[in-house]
């Protein structure tokens, strides 16, 4: 795990060096073990100037022969790379026939002789999770791939005469100097759901490179293919119900996982550690990897506040593996002091509050091992989050014929709740199942159905595939990546922690989309990966009520923090071209509004926009 950075352009920077490690500083976070930059100046053989810049996180080969940038003995190519490739030493195999002689053992040089090779189809050899960049001084041509699932970022910014990437956006803010415009849709994007999703990033000039896709630059033509996806038309087949014993499909699935957990142990030459929150997900990565190797270190973090607090969960599930299990307990102190080094951490808008557990969890990790693995994932596959049971449940009242309905529907208006109240009088009255749905997630995303929901909804036709997979898929390409992947990656990589997920191995992934039918998803909450669970664990130690990943924040937010947000909320910013500001510090005042779930959702979000445009923009 590393940072990458550099560029390609027709006019040459004068101080070049000095640029690119302004670049590299800016990711120094992600590789603190050594940082490497290379300019290619102008000369007869080469027409523009090429700069690379990489700080290493040093994992596999920890010699300086893995340091980068990295060149080929025949002195042509060029490369930067973050992230692993697990299969690396079965490649090396493929690689034998080409008589290569290397320097050393890292993954790097074998993805970089695969390119020489195999070309663009190298990609579809590496199991890992990679974005890299190789420059052909011949061709004058630069490569950039991102992995298929998007666990490692890419960004990238360019014009008719230059081309720009980066791991973090951070390093092209300096390229671009002042050249700062905010993304009004990346903006409201932020606003509605907490984090800025697809392509765009909070500033026009600036985009992300889509999972499972690589750019050709050559002479400033950009050649963008898409290499991977899943294929919505394989996953509609699997819908049409092919019969398979639940005893195989466990078994199938347990083969692949086992594997999957098994590379992202081996491939390493620094000890690996585990995440364990005592979930269905993290426990089965921390069984199976008891199982690969005996000495496996086991984290968890919990809360003061008990309702929030699965730390016992995780402490059994260790104790009955006999994993070497830490457990670190946080409260209010621990978060408020936390908030800052985690605003600071995101180059852009980002507001997934559980985002400050994995920070406090990744730094206290660190101490130990170099990498984790964790369980993210596994909702997105296996039906795995409470939404997608509500979202049954309505799908499930279409069935009775709307006359009863809307008259059920009045008679619940007497519920508890004014949410309840709305939900159960539109879950029952409305005549069109898709407008309750778009209805629903409405109301979930505090009154602001974004227009990209309304672009999803409309390229992803209800006819294409059943409800069910369709919320799956929404959440795998959308949610996880542009949210959970993004949350971790950015809280582990502060500290310099390496974490890996076998549960988004391409081959699990492929799998549990395109082998496992629908009707063995839905029978239950993750139905399939409990029965798998249950070869590792007594069912005692995991059957209870999903909870999810969540820190007390509408608590926190009514303790000392109020007092910092409306402070910050005196100041200029600008959200004060679209939110009213007299409404904002009224709102941030009534205790009433911030105990409400999305009240206080609202205004940590809002806040911390206030704390990256005070930590980034500005300074830009």
């Amino acid at each position: 795990m590393c940072g990458i950075t550099g560029w390609i352009s027709n006019y040459p920077c004068k101080d070049a060096l000095k640029k690119v490690k302004r670049m590299c500083s800016c990711i120094a976070n992600r590789g603190p073990d050594y940082q490497g930059c290379h300019i290619i100046e102008p000369s007869t053989d080469v027409n523009c100037q090429v700069a690379l810049g990489h700080t290493r996180l040093s994992i596999i080969d920890l010699c300086e022969t893995g340091n980068q940038p990295m060149v080929d003995s025949s002195g042509r190519y060029f490369i930067v790379f973050n992230g692993e490739i697990y299969n690396h030493q079965e490649i090396r195999k493929k690689l034998r026939k080409f008589d290569i002689s290397y320097k050393g053992t890292s993954d790097t040089e074998v993805l970089l002789y695969s390119y020489i090779h195999f070309g663009e189809k190298c990609l579809n050899y590496f199991n890992g999770m990679f974005a890299f960049a190789i420059y052909d001084m011949e061709l004058e041509e630069m490569f950039i791939a991102r992995d298929r699932v998007g666990v490692k970022p890419l960004y990238f910014t360019s014009s008719n005469n230059f081309f720009a990437f980066s791991s973090d956006p951070a390093s092209l803010y300096i390229y671009l100097e002042n050249e700062m415009e905010i993304d009004q849709y990346a903006l409201s994007e932020y606003l509605s759901y907490g984090y800025i999703g697809q392509s765009r990033s909070i500033f026009k000039k600036i985009e992300k490179v889509n999972p499972g896709t690589y750019l050709r630059i050559s002479k400033f033509d950009k050649k963008y293919v898409t290499y991977w996806d899943l294929n919505k038309d394989r996953i509609k087949t699997i819908e049409k119900g092919i019969e398979y014993g639940e005893n195989d499909l466990v078994t199938s699935i347990r083969t692949i996982f086992e594997d999957s957990v098994k590379i992202r142990l081996e491939a390493s030459d620094v000890p690996v550690g585990v995440f364990l929150s005592g979930g269905i997900d993290s426990s089965l990565v921390a069984a199976a990897a008891s199982r690969t190797n005996r000495d496996v270190k086991t984290f968890s973090i919990g809360f003061d506040q008990k309702e929030y607090d699965e730390s016992c969960y995780a402490d059994a599930i260790a104790k009955y593996l006999n994993t070497d299990h830490h457990s670190f307990i946080i409260g209010e102190k621990d978060f408020l002091e936390a908030i800052d080094i985690y605003s600071g951490a995101f180059s852009e808008p980002f507001s997934d509050s559980s985002g400050i557990a994995v920070l406090i969890l990744s730094k206290m990790t660190k101490e130990y091992v170099k990498v984790a693995l964790s369980g993210d994932g596994g909702d997105e596959q296996y039906f795995g989050y409470t939404t997608y049971q509500h979202f049954q449940k309505i799908k499930n009242m279409y069935l009775v014929p709307y006359v009863i309905r809307a008259v059920v529907g009045k008679a619940y208006l007497f519920g508890t709740s004014n949410f309840d109240k709305k939900m159960k009088m539109f879950q029952l009255t409305q005549k069109r199942y898709q407008d309750c749905l778009q209805l629903f997630m409405n109301l979930l995303s505090e009154g602001t159905l974004s227009t990209k929901l309304t672009e999803v909804i409309k390229r992803v036709e209800y006819g294409m595939l059943s409800d069910e997979n369709l919320w799956m898929l929404f959440d795998f390409l959308n949610y996880m990546v542009d949210d959970v992947l993004v949350k971790v990656d950015r809280a582990s990589m502060r500290y310099g922690l390496e974490v890996r997920n076998p549960l988004l191995d391409y081959r699990f992934v492929e799998h549990s989309f395109y082998k496992i039918p629908l009707q063995m998803k839905t029978v239950g909450h993750k139905y399939l990966l409990k029965k798998l669970l249950s070869q590792y664990l007594p069912t005692e130690l995991y059957k209870r009520p999903k909870k999810g990943f969540s820190i007390p924040l509408k608590k926190w937010v009514n303790m000392d923090l109020r007092k910092k947000m409306q402070e910050m909320f005196k100041r200029n910013s600008v959200l004060d071209f679209y939110i009213d500001k007299n409404e904002l510090l009224k709102l941030s005042s009534n205790p009433k509004f911030s105990e409400t779930k999305y009240g206080s959702i609202l205004l940590w979000r809002i806040y911390l926009f206030y704390l990256w445009e005070n930590n980034y923009y500005l300074k830009q």
